[in-house]
């Protein structure tokens, strides 16, 4: 039987790709959210707070 087969870094749960570890910090690595959907996210919040306060 053969070996399985394993993949390096860790799955981002947003953009649905296995990625290295170093696209991942603190938090958003143990919720599996990567660099760039992280600041995506926060971003969109952003926006709607400020739409929210006018």
């Amino acid at each position: 039987m053969a070996k399985k087969k394993r993949y390096r870094g860790h799955f981002c749960k947003v953009c649905r790709q296995i990625l290295p570890n170093e696209k991942f910090s603190g938090k958003e690595h143990a919720a599996h959210i990567c660099k760039k959907c992280a600041t995506k996210q926060k971003k969109e919040k952003k926006k709607q707070s400020e739409e929210i306060a006018l």
